[in-house]
């Protein structure tokens, strides 16, 4: 009988013994035995091998965390009132992506999303690790932090995109190119020789010339601004600066001349003419690996121009995270998944590129060849789901690419106001009428109109909207911030 009984007390203690370990990841259960099941919305469309990524991402999500996870993608247009609606119902939901389609501020002061230092500090130290310093510091909210940032591209240049055949073809010496006005003689070449291309395509107006020296401050909304490396933090009304009026008048020079295309005020979108090579210039974001990533999406080549240095801004930190919804029933879970994503490199591709030899194939050189049509490709969109610098490289992109791009990150110059968010409550009405004033004279950014026609009549009436009432609490918001940073 004492023999049997040791036994079964034996056979008990082993099975307690291997509950525990599988609570800890060992066999991917929790303490009862049961795997948490976790939800996760990011921006996009579902997939049609969706179901087999997302057997192979939860027995890895077992594996490693005993959980598993319900990947919910939602349309980008409508992902930012599907999100709000979700959290002002109080609805239970696990981790949601945060950013330029589901603004982090908004989203904090709506009370949205769980406070998480305390969980990344107790639950989450490679997590805490894996992020530098200054974006901890940059999305601090409310004294805490809501939201990872999956680190990218943050340090954003600003520059041009020349294709490659009419450089060659011109003979044309790119290194010349130290502004936007340098660009002047070889969209004059292409008007002059290529009578099928657009030579420009805008973006930003004016602004491409105040970048260099002026950071907007209230993510878009008014063009208020201050002087880069000006501790004053004293408020600039952007329309009144050289800067912008020069190139305010040379955007309606190079409309006259022809090189803006004759319908850009009317104009809703030029992706078929970008995907088209129909612009023998382009503007945007300059980054290390950013030709290859054109050649692979629309099959020509181009030169990159820097025009305006690295620069780190609050929003472009605050543009691409991660959070948890406040009435998440599984938080400490949820940010064991966040952790992983962003230090595990085997589940973070996973995620991305799906599986290996059915949706992509690897190459002598360890790179990442997409399998055309394969049912899964978020790859470019890997910014989505946690540190990209954790991605596979592709077909064609450079051997120090994350290196490169965390270095630009890392060494860029930061604003003065990192981390500050300006609160539109005061002046909420005024911004409203703001909004109304700027959408009504967007014309400002196009060149289509002579500014001589509209500008004081803009000026005024957004003077009447109230702009010198926000200007004024912008001033009084930065004044406090330069206090108790």
């Amino acid at each position: 009988m004492k023999k049997k009984t040791r036994v079964l007390i034996g056979a008990l203690a082993m099975a307690l013994a291997a509950t525990s370990l599988a609570g800890c990841g060992n066999g991917g259960e929790t303490k009862d035995g049961e795997i948490t099941s976790l939800t996760w919305y990011a921006p996009g469309d579902a997939q049609s091998d969706q179901a087999a990524v997302m057997e192979k991402v939860n027995e890895q999500l077992a594996e490693k965390i005993g959980a598993k996870v319900d990947l919910i993608f939602v349309d980008v247009g409508a992902f930012e009132e599907r999100m709000r609606m979700k959290m002002a119902a109080g609805e239970a939901f696990d981790v949601s992506f945060v950013g330029y389609c589901n603004p982090y501020d908004a989203v904090v002061k709506n009370g949205g999303l769980y406070p998480l230092e305390k969980l990344i500090d107790e639950d989450a130290p490679k997590l805490k690790e894996s992020v530098p310093d200054y974006l901890w510091q940059a999305v601090r909210a409310d004294d805490d932090i809501f939201a990872v940032p999956n680190e990218q591209t943050m340090a954003a240049c600003r520059g041009a995109f020349l294709k490659k055949d009419l450089v060659e073809k011109y003979h044309f010496d790119t290194s010349k190119i130290k502004g936007m006005d340098d660009l002047e003689e070889f969209l004059a070449l292409v008007k002059q020789n290529d009578s099928d291309l657009y030579p420009l395509q805008v973006k930003a107006g004016p602004w491409m010339w105040a970048d260099m020296e002026y950071e907007e401050i209230t993510s878009g909304l008014t063009d208020l601004a201050i002087r880069i490396g000006d501790d004053s933090l004293q408020v600039v009304d952007i329309y009144e600066t050289p800067e912008y009026q020069h190139g305010l008048k040379k955007l309606r020079e190079w409309f006259e001349k022809g090189y803006i295309r004759p319908d850009i005020a009317s104009m809703t979108g030029d992706t078929t003419e970008v995907s088209a090579g129909k612009y023998a210039v382009t503007l945007g974001t300059t980054k290390p690996g950013a030709e290859a990533e054109i050649f692979n999406r629309y099959g020509y080549e181009v030169e990159m121009v820097e025009i305006i240095p690295p620069y780190l801004k609050t929003e472009a930190t605050k543009a691409t995270m991660t959070g948890i919804g406040a009435k998440s029933k599984n938080p400490k879970k949820a940010i064991e998944l966040i952790e992983l994503v962003n230090t595990d490199k085997e589940f973070y591709n996973t995620i991305c590129f799906g599986i290996e030899g059915k949706h992509y194939e690897k190459q002598q050189d360890g790179k990442a060849k997409i399998i055309a049509n394969s049912g899964w490709d978020n790859g470019s969109g890997a910014w989505k789901f946690g540190n990209q610098f954790n991605a596979i490289l592709l077909d064609g992109q450079q051997d120090d690419l994350w290196e490169a791009t965390k270095k630009q990150n890392d060494d860029a110059a930061k604003s003065l106001v990192l981390g500050f968010t300006f609160d539109t409550d005061p002046v909420v009405n005024y911004m409203s009428q703001i909004a109304t004033v700027t959408q009504k004279y967007k014309v400002r950014n196009t060149g289509a109109e002579d500014p001589a026609n509209y500008w004081d009549t803009y000026l005024a009436e957004l003077k009447t909207a109230g702009r010198d009432e926000v200007k004024a609490e912008l001033q009084r918001q930065l004044d406090e911030f330069k206090k108790n940073r």
